[in-house]
């Protein structure tokens, strides 16, 4: 979890969307730097930010990150979110272009870093995380679900769904350490092809060496319309 926090390690998405609302309306830019300074305290040896430039020092090597300002032609923005403790990563939120919204997890020890389209979910004994992430298709990454296994050094994937048609999923909980909950909007469910939307349940488990998802037995379907 975020340093500083308590709760479940998969409440992580629940308090960065509390920073968020925290920063709405006037005075955006001094609300978000406010909060990282907050954050940077917690790990004030090992990340540091001056002026536009952040700075994060991993065991392995220095990585630095400096933000381009609105008036260029590729404004980004780097902003320190935590530390991810029990894994041994650094999170940083990333903007391009104002919309174009990425997290990057970081390594402590190596500063390998892998690059999100949303925040991640540490499972309970902190061997996965998984991104669920839900795109409209206006710019920005597509819907996407995603594991990888985490060592200290680095991330690795482990399995990726991109679907082809609409498809709108929500992160819910990880249950146990190898099965996640989540739903999505979608037109389609249980091979058939429906006229609107409909909120669908779904398992994402593991079976030996493989990650499986499947339509929630225990959950009703909607109607097809």
């Amino acid at each position: 979890m975020l340093a500083g926090y308590s709760g479940a390690s998969n409440d992580i998405d629940v308090r960065i969307q509390d920073r968020r609302k925290k920063c709405e309306g006037a005075g955006k830019s001094d609300c978000w730097k406010k909060l990282e300074r907050e954050a940077i305290r917690v790990v004030k040896d090992e990340v540091r930010r001056q002026g536009v430039v952040l700075t994060i020092q991993t065991r392995d090597r220095q990585i630095v990150f400096r933000s381009i300002p609105d008036s260029s032609p590729e404004p980004t923005s780097y902003y320190y979110i935590g530390d991810y403790a029990e894994i041994g990563y650094h999170l940083v939120e990333r903007w391009k272009y104002f919309e174009d919204l990425s997290y990057l997890l970081i390594s402590k020890t190596t500063g390998k870093t892998t690059v999100l389209p949303e925040i991640p979910h540490v499972s309970p004994s902190s061997r996965h995380v998984v991104v669920v992430h839900g795109s409209e298709g206006a710019g920005g990454s597509p819907s996407q679900i995603a594991i990888w296994s985490v060592d200290p050094d680095r991330l690795t994937e482990q399995y990726r769904y991109l679907p082809k048609e609409y498809f709108l999923p929500s992160f819910k909980s990880w249950e146990i350490d190898d099965e996640v909950t989540l739903s999505a909007y979608t037109y389609s469910w249980a091979g058939r092809q429906c006229k609107s939307l409909g909120l669908v349940w779904y398992q994402l488990r593991k079976s030996g060496a493989s990650w499986n998802l499947t339509i929630d037995p225990n959950k009703a379907l909607p109607e097809c319309k």
